[in-house]
């Protein structure tokens, strides 16, 4: 095994070894083919009680971090073709799995469910080769692109720090609407109808316009899938969503969701004049904003793909004898022994679903392991040292979007959390994901240890306008529930109470 420093990129996330190993491999296989000089030789997954690690080694990482900012600040243009050819295979991948459903899969024989999982897996590969680019700017706060932009606008705010948070955001926003947006104006639109029925409850919601929630479910409910086997959203749901867009002030509301993309260039261009912002600088800005823009729109296409391609996998899980959860432990490559033999595969998945360790390195093999030998496996990698933390009345992060709140701490990392989750509270975050806005939506603030002003907490906080801190590194590990805390967003303080 090899003994340089590893570092992961996540911990504590629910992906399965269907997905990462599929990550991992057009990672380190496909993205050296479109940027030859990655120097990203190989990456490693490990899963204990269903809980994920993703790993790559912490030299590679930062020399291909470096290399990949180096020619974005060279050729912004050429780079942007990264972001958008991403963008387009994940159409493609959305579109060529609108031919699965359950009944379509389950009348397939098993050399042709085979067969069409190893399309699944080539679509994959092409979209995820490209797809990863985001990542590795995206997951980190400590990257170069970002430490340049911070850097920038700190300089130019130096007179007037206050400024510093609110200028991020505008210098940052998406530069378009993003699938959630519209999500919201049709939810806005429905609340008016409701309320001019004179529609008040949830219940009565549900009753009098079952035909449009059911559109909605249909048309929305793949921004909740948890990227294994669940939708998060039902038709309870969005009725209460659109419950709790009654007495807004819609008019006012869709305006403003009709106005974004206008609004928001008329900004951006305005303050770039007022700070003086150069070309150079401009482009760095231009880099993050459309960073943010496509990381997010393959997201939602990739997520919808995926959610019937695991039709396939939920197929082939049954005919072993598999339950859906167990199923997520297959690779795609092995379903052809275990249809033969559906009682090693029932064996290997319970092995798996303790431990499971994937490896993956370039110009070999890629290897997984269960149970205890993947243990092994996992004890021999060398990990970086953690930066030494005393348990503080106060951390510190990078402001997502600006404001201050105080209330009660809630951990929320799971779907399972979800029930912790009260109005008003604190949302403190490894790092939040689609399947945890609605935790998110009665927030008052939202604190993660992970992601960048591209993440997910900070575009989600912005279209719920609420503060927003991420990338603290320690807030799980200095907070738990119950604590009582303050979010400076502006400064991008936490503080316990």
């Amino acid at each position: 095994m090899i003994k340089k420093e590893w570092l992961p990129i996540w911990k504590s996330r629910p992906y399965t070894p269907i997905l990462m190993s599929l990550v991992t491999d057009s990672t380190v296989f496909g993205f050296k083919k479109i940027i030859p000089q990655s120097r990203i030789s190989c990456g490693a997954d490990y899963w204990e009680t269903e809980s994920s690690s993703y790993l790559y080694l912490n030299s590679e990482i930062k020399d291909t971090v470096d290399l990949l900012f180096k020619l974005a600040i060279k050729n912004p243009k050429a780079f942007f073709r990264f972001f958008k050819v991403a963008y387009q295979k994940s159409i493609k991948f959305n579109q060529n799995s609108k031919k699965y459903n359950s009944n379509s899969t389950s009348n397939l024989s098993d050399s042709e469910l085979i067969k069409n999982l190893d399309k699944f897996t080539r679509d994959f590969f092409d979209f995820y080769q490209y797809a990863t680019i985001a990542g590795w700017f995206g997951y980190q706060q400590d990257n170069p692109l970002y430490e340049k932009m911070n850097g920038i606008l700190r300089q130019k705010t130096k007179n007037q720090p206050e400024n510093f948070a609110n200028y991020l955001v505008i210098l940052t926003n998406p530069p378009k609407l993003l699938k959630t947006s519209y999500l919201e104006k049709e939810l806005l639109i429905l609340a008016s109808k409701v309320k001019k029925a004179g529609v008040k409850s949830q219940q009565q919601i549900k009753n009098h316009f079952t035909a449009e929630l059911k559109k909605f479910y249909e048309k929305y409910k793949c921004l909740s899938f948890d990227f294994n086997s669940k939708f998060g959203w039902d038709l309870n749901h969005f009725s209460a969503q659109v419950a709790e867009r009654i007495n807004l002030d819609i008019a006012k509301k869709i305006k403003e969701i009709n106005n974004y993309e206008i609004s928001t260039e008329h900004n951006y261009k305005m303050l770039c004049q007022r700070l003086y912002l150069n070309k150079s600088e401009i482009g760095i800005f231009n880099l993050v904003r459309s960073l943010g823009y496509y990381k997010w729109v393959r997201e939602y296409e990739f997520q919808e793909g995926l959610s019937r391609y695991v039709m396939l996998i939920d197929e082939l899980g049954n005919r072993c004898g598999l339950n859906i959860l167990q199923s997520r432990y297959i690779l795609p490559s092995e379903w052809p022994k275990f249809l033969k033999n559906p009682s090693l595969a029932k064996k290997v998945c319970v092995s798996r679903l303790k431990n499971c360790f994937y490896f993956s390195q370039w110009k070999k093999e890629s290897k997984i392991y269960g149970g205890q030998e993947a243990v092994k496996q996992y004890q021999k990698l060398k990990f970086i040292k953690e930066k030494n933390f005393s348990p503080s009345q106060e951390i510190k992060g990078t402001p997502a979007f600006s404001g201050r709140a105080s209330g009660m701490v809630k951990i929320i990392n799971r779907p399972k959390d979800l029930k912790k989750m009260k109005p008003g509270d604190i949302l403190v975050s490894i790092a939040t994901s689609p399947d945890l806005l609605t935790a998110m939506k009665k927030a008052v603030a939202i604190v993660t240890d992970e992601g960048g002003i591209t993440c997910h907490a900070a575009i989600v906080s912005r279209e719920l306008k609420i503060p927003c801190v991420v990338g603290t590194k320690i807030a799980t590990k200095i907070f738990k529930d119950g604590d009582m805390a303050e979010v400076d967003a502006a400064r991008g303080v936490v503080k316990k109470l």
